[in-house]
């Protein structure tokens, strides 16, 4: 029995230990926006990213500018970055479509 005791006293401790040294565990994502936008518009988002963080686009149509071309994904540290985006008419159908930017820091990640 004192056995049992011990090794789930060792099973929670370990449970806080893990937690707190993981800085990304309560990490604030920035609030989804809406940008409606057409083909040839370069719409920009600000976002707050309080760790390393990747970017990433899942249409093929709405790119991410970096400083010499269009890309699917962008990487960046931590801090305030406006992002412009490149919105083509590269696969859109003739219907009103939607893109999803998807923002990961460390193993988290959220549509923004």
């Amino acid at each position: 029995m004192r056995h049992n005791i011990i090794t789930l006293l060792l099973a929670v401790a370990t449970l806080f230990v893990s937690c707190d040294r993981d800085p990304l565990a309560k990490a604030k994502f920035p609030k989804p926006q809406t940008i409606e936008c057409e083909a040839g518009d370069k719409p920009s988002i600000t976002l707050t990213m309080e760790h390393d963080w990747r970017l990433s686009s899942d249409a093929l149509w709405c790119k991410i500018y970096n400083l010499t071309e269009q890309v699917q994904d962008l990487a960046g540290p931590a801090g305030k970055h406006t992002i412009t985006l490149a919105i083509s008419n590269e696969g859109q159908a003739l219907t009103a479509t939607e893109a999803h930017l998807t923002l990961r820091m460390g193993k988290r990640s959220a549509v923004v």
